[in-house]
């Protein structure tokens, strides 16, 4: 796998070169500096990579944990635990049980 970074202040010319690179045989994958929430309903077996926007496989490592197959983010990540519920707790519920 071979990973660019692609610095652009507009995105569309960054989705023009994916889909060029798309055209040569190649299977780029955008991934964005700003994280995003899902756009979709939860794909099964998969985590939503808040980077990738997309829902990805990921696989654990050596070191326990797990992540995305694309851009390399881990299930620890911050944002990654927010949009796929890995806190272990529901805290809405939690704020409720304290009144």
């Amino acid at each position: 796998m071979l990973l660019v970074k692609v610095i652009a202040k507009d995105e569309e010319e960054v989705k023009e070169l994916v889909s060029k690179l798309g055209e040569k045989g190649l299977h780029p994958h955008l991934v964005h500096s700003e994280p995003a929430p899902p756009s979709s309903k939860k794909v099964p077996n998969r985590l939503w990579c808040p980077y990738c926007r997309e829902w990805r496989k990921f696989d654990a490592n050596q070191a326990g944990y797990s992540l995305c197959e694309v851009c390399g983010v881990s299930n620890m990540d911050y944002y990654t635990r927010r949009y796929n519920h890995l806190w272990g707790f529901n805290s809405k519920s939690r704020r409720s049980r304290q009144k």
